[in-house]
């Protein structure tokens, strides 16, 4: 939760306040990439909790990045979060429930022209 408040609030924000919350949320994100490491999902073979609660997240990540700018989610810096969120998105059914990072642009891009 703390790297989704941390990076939207990089979004919203700029100069000091901005590094503050980018780098929050970069250590949030260091924290998962430790704990999926050599696992196949974090509850180990099967997909658990943390799973389910984190898996929104790369796409999410990947809307702010697209319609913001921010890039946290650098497959270099963090190898195990990237390999489980591309095992994690392609499970049939996580894949046609959650929405796309681009799915996310189109509904905040309609959004602003309803405002």
């Amino acid at each position: 939760m703390q790297c989704v408040i941390s990076a939207w609030t990089a979004s919203r924000t700029k100069g000091h306040e901005q590094e503050k919350s980018l780098e929050a949320a970069r250590e949030s994100l260091e924290v998962l990439n430790k704990l999926i490491e050599g696992k196949k999902f974090f509850g180990g073979e099967i997909i658990g909790f943390l799973d389910l609660v984190v898996g929104t997240l790369p796409n999410w990540l990947k809307f702010l990045e697209q319609s913001e700018g921010i890039k946290l989610f650098d497959t270099k810096e963090l190898p195990f979060l990237h390999e489980w969120a591309q095992r994690f998105t392609e499970i049939p059914i996580i894949k046609g429930s959650m929405p796309t990072a681009e799915d996310l642009i189109n509904y905040n891009r309609d959004r602003q022209k309803a405002e």
